[in-house]
């Protein structure tokens, strides 16, 4: 009775193990299949992503280094679409930037890449208002497990958005400087000069006398006869009445106040007027030549060049800057030659030669090895105020469309 207890025992084991053995491998790829599909679901995420930042990067206005443009700038681009979609490992490769008109057009303007923009005829000069920057991401998912019967697919995301060539922003104006006021002064208050005062003399009654009359003397002897002795009357004599007379007092006269006004602090300004591409004969060889006429509006103080920076398109062979100019004649700078795409010059010495004085216009000659090529040129010049020590800059630039 044992034995069969034992035996019933040990059957019973060796089924678990069985069926477990049986159900593992379905348990294994059911887990590995979540995973798999898992890294599918974020794989397709990082692809989207990519896209759309991409897009967003490239529809944004406003440029890159004062120079290029965001939408042209192609390394940009690519760089914010592999930013955000590291989990795919994105490649440049994998990224696809175009350009048209809209959806339902049709039409591509040209594609954007690095090593050789497809820039020429019939391209316009720049995208007009709507529009739109195509980007395309796609990249082939491949699962890190066998087991899984997964097929390699290619997962794409395209995202087109409207470019942004300019957007005015206007903010809160500024905090208008306090104007100091003075305290009003104290006016004496004027006072009345009396009139001088002159009386209007008067009589003064004289009383009368009573004068005797003589009487009759009889006369007993020859007495002479007195004569009348008239008796005098005393003459009246007008008696003045002292007055005081006053003295009249000065009134000042009230002094304007003056009203404060404030000086206005000079400030940098530099304007851009135009940009001629040319050529110029040097030695027997054609050089190209960017002529650039900058005005200094400002009526009150002087400015002086202090860098200028450069971009130009890179071409094989290579067009290389050799040398500025002010004024066609005076040079500023020179060497034997820089490469594209770019370069950066900070001036010293000659700063005569560099200064633009009040409401002067003058021109900014860039010269290079070759004639110049199809494409964009850029210039950005950096001005410093010679009344406060400060500093502005302009720019300029465009789309050259054929050699002069």
């Amino acid at each position: 009775m044992k034995l069969l207890l034992r035996t019933k025992a040990r059957k019973t084991r060796a089924q678990s193990m069985v069926e477990f053995a049986l159900v593992l491998p379905l348990l294994l790829m059911l887990l590995f299949g979540i995973i798999e599909f898992g890294r599918l679901l974020l794989f397709y995420s990082s692809v989207i992503s990519a896209s759309r930042e991409g897009a967003r990067y490239g529809s944004a206005s406003g440029d890159v280094g004062g120079f290029v443009k965001r939408y042209e700038d192609c390394a940009g681009i690519r760089q914010a679409a592999k930013r955000v979609g590291f989990f795919a490992s994105l490649q440049d490769t994998d990224i696809v930037i175009s350009y048209d008109h809209g959806p339902d057009t049709g039409e591509l303007l040209y594609t954007c890449s690095e090593t050789q923009p497809d820039w020429g005829p019939p391209r316009p000069p720049e995208p007009r208002w709507g529009d739109r920057i195509v980007v395309v991401v796609s990249r082939t998912f491949e699962p890190i497990v066998p087991l899984i019967p997964i097929d390699p697919v290619t997962l794409s995301s395209t995202t087109a958005r409207t470019i942004f060539k300019e957007v005015e922003i206007e903010g809160t104006p500024a905090t208008p400087w306090p104007t100091i006021t003075r305290r009003p002064t104290n006016t004496p208050t004027p006072t009345e000069t009396p009139k001088k005062w002159n009386p209007t003399p008067t009589d003064t009654p004289v009383p009368p006398t009573d004068t005797p009359i003589p009487t009759d003397t009889p006369v007993p002897t020859d007495t002479p006869v007195p004569t009348d002795t008239p008796v005098g009357m005393p003459t009246p004599t007008e008696t003045s009445t002292a007055t005081l007379t006053p003295t009249p007092t000065e009134t000042p006269t009230p002094t304007p106040t003056p009203t404060p006004t404030i000086t206005p602090t000079p400030v940098c300004q530099a304007i851009s007027i135009d940009l001629l591409y040319t050529k110029r004969t040097v030695e027997g060889s054609i050089s190209g030549e960017l002529r650039w006429r900058i005005n200094n509006p400002s009526s009150l103080v002087d400015i002086r060049l202090e860098n200028l920076a450069i971009r130009w398109p890179n071409t094989s062979p290579a067009i290389k800057l050799y040398q500025t100019l002010i004024d066609g004649s005076t040079e500023l700078w020179s060497s034997a030659g820089q490469i594209p795409p770019s370069y950066s010059i900070a001036f010293t010495g000659n700063e005569g030669n560099r200064t633009f004085d009040t409401e002067a216009t003058r021109a900014l000659n860039v010269l290079f090895t070759r004639n110049l090529v199809v494409g964009h040129y850029n210039l950005l010049a950096t001005f410093r105020n010679l009344s406060n020590d400060t500093t502005c800059t302009t720019s300029t630039g465009g789309y050259l469309a054929a050699p002069p």
